[in-house]
């Protein structure tokens, strides 16, 4: 038993956390584009934080359950109904067989996450469920979803109060909410201007100060030409000390700046490349990776550059937020 599609949404993938330890032979990590938003939507129905999810992008899909199932939404801001009635985000839910949810248009924010309790029943490709749409890999099929496409759910059982008590709360609508929510700081709703943090990248010395104040006095805008490979800034344009300096193919990290022969800053994000050659000023942190890939295109963006030592305790202070969370729903 499992999930019927209705409508697809604009582009509907599995996606976990990505195939990790195989960029050495050339193959992708992958992954959710907003890692930290797809391990919420997991920890709130009680998964394993590297179980798969829909990745949803700008439109959601229409679903029909054909089995009871708990869900959880969380990353952009988006209306939801099941059954033709509002339901929220960033709270588990418990729908019902036969209930349809239908989650439109996104009002704020690109990428958003639905977990099902159990995952989704897909077999893996080198040790993930994500889909690698440009080599028809992983994933359903390889693809992204289409219409009347059918997903099975992974068998699961429960017997935490916090979530057979929502089974009592059914009423005629087909679903019912927990009281509690997550937090409004775990869900990144871009503001006009987006502030970014990053930190040095390798090739940061390859720029005159010039470039450098440039690059973090402007704001640039999210351009159109953006996909999951990374996504193409517009604005000051920066160029390299020597412009004759070409530099070895070495590894691309999440989040990396490039600098491309045009000066217009390149962010590589989920689907990026494992190798490249051109110069990184900066790379964004990990903490801030959410926030950046959920600015649409046209938004704007500046960056401020930070030691780091900050971008760890960024790091370690999410990380923190999250242990705390899954503590907290143990006793619910």
């Amino acid at each position: 038993m499992g999930i019927y599609v209705k409508r697809s949404g604009a582009l509907t993938t599995i996606q976990d956390l990505g195939r990790e330890g195989y960029q050495q032979y050339g193959v992708i990590q992958g992954g959710a584009m907003d890692p930290s938003s797809a391990r919420l939507s997991n920890i709130i129905v009680g998964n394993d934080e590297n179980e798969g999810v829909l990745e949803l992008c700008l439109l959601g899909p229409k679903l029909v359950f054909e089995k009871d199932c708990f869900i959880a939404l969380t990353g952009a801001k988006a209306e939801i109904k099941i059954n033709d009635i509002k339901a929220p985000q960033g709270r588990l839910i418990y729908i019902e067989k036969g209930a349809t949810l239908d989650i439109g248009a996104f009002q704020s924010g690109v990428y958003g996450y639905l977990a099902i309790r159990g995952g989704f029943e897909i077999k893996k490709v080198l040790g993930s469920k994500s889909t690698y749409l440009r080599a028809e890999a992983g994933g359903f099929l390889g693809r992204a979803l289409k219409v009347d496409d059918y997903l099975n759910i992974q068998a699961t059982q429960t017997d935490k109060a916090g979530f057979n008590s929502l089974k009592e709360m059914i009423q005629a609508k087909g679903f019912a909410y927990s009281k509690w929510s997550v937090a409004r700081s775990f869900f990144y709703y871009p503001q006009n201007i987006e502030i970014i943090r990053v930190t040095k990248g390798s090739q940061f010395d390859w720029f005159d100060e010039d470039a450098k104040k440039r690059f973090f006095s402007n704001k640039y805008q999210v351009s159109s030409k953006s996909d999951r490979m990374g996504y193409r800034l517009e604005g000051e344009m920066i160029k390299k000390r020597d412009a004759n300096k070409e530099l070895i193919s070495e590894p691309i990290a999440l989040g990396s700046i490039q600098i491309p022969n045009d000066g217009q800053p390149i962010v590589l994000l989920a689907d990026r490349q494992t190798v490249g050659g051109y110069p990184k000023i900066a790379s964004v942190i990990f903490a801030d990776i959410g926030k950046f890939v959920q600015l649409k295109p046209h938004s704007f963006v500046q960056f401020v550059l930070i030691n780091i030592e900050d971008a760890e305790k960024s790091y370690i202070q999410e990380i923190s937020n999250f242990k705390l969370l899954k503590q907290s729903l143990k006793f619910i």
